[in-house]
This record gives structure tokens, sequence and C-alpha cells, in this order.
């Protein structure tokens, strides 16, 4: 009976925390390819204000100063997001911890009956 229990146990958190470190994963791509991303729109509007800066016809800086509030606001919005990620790629890598210890736990207490 022990070793059946022990096994259900260990399969359960074993599928929870084969879980949580999938959505890890997933979670951690996301806050590489975003932090890419505010990295590109950077450089983008770097080169943008270069190019407002040698312009001379109005037409074509109020085209480049359009270009940048729109890649400024993008840029924005996805460092608004960046803190979420974070914040959530940590609670789940706690919750795994946690997961660990908890099925360890409940290991050694059924091994010990």
């Amino acid at each position: 009976m022990c070793i059946r229990d022990s096994y259900h146990y260990e399969r359960s958190y074993s599928e929870r925390i084969e879980t949580a470190e999938k959505e890890i994963k997933t979670l951690s791509k996301e806050l590489s390819r975003d932090e890419k991303q505010v990295k590109r729109l950077e450089k983008k509007i770097e080169r943008i204000d270069k190019k407002i800066a040698g312009a001379t016809d109005a037409l074509k800086i109020q085209e480049l100063e359009a270009e940048m509030v729109t890649l400024s606001s993008d840029k924005q919005r996805l460092i608004e997001t960046l803190p979420q990620l974070r914040s959530r790629l940590e609670l789940l890598k706690g919750d795994v911890n946690n997961l660990k210890n908890q099925s360890l736990t409940i290991q050694s207490a059924i091994i010990s009956l």
C-alpha cells in the first residue's frame, strides 16, 4: 500500500512540476524576445532621430517624427509588460521549488510509515 501511495504522490508532483517548468521555459522565451524587441526599437528610434537631425524637408521631418512616436509607443507598451513577466517567472520558480520540497517531504513521510 505504501509503495502505491508513494508512486501516486510522486507522479502527481512530477506532473505539476513538469507543467510549471514548461511554463517557465515559455515565459523565459517571451521575456527574452520582448527585451530584444525593446532594444531593436531603441536602435530604430536612434536612427530616426539622426535622420531627423539631418533632414531639411519639413514633410520628411513630420513623417519621421510620426514614425518615431509610433515606435516609442510600441517600446513603452513592451516595457510596461516586462515587470509582470519577470514577476510571474519568479513566482513559478518559487512554486517549482515548493513543489519539489513538498514532494520530498511527502515521500519521506510515506516511506517512514
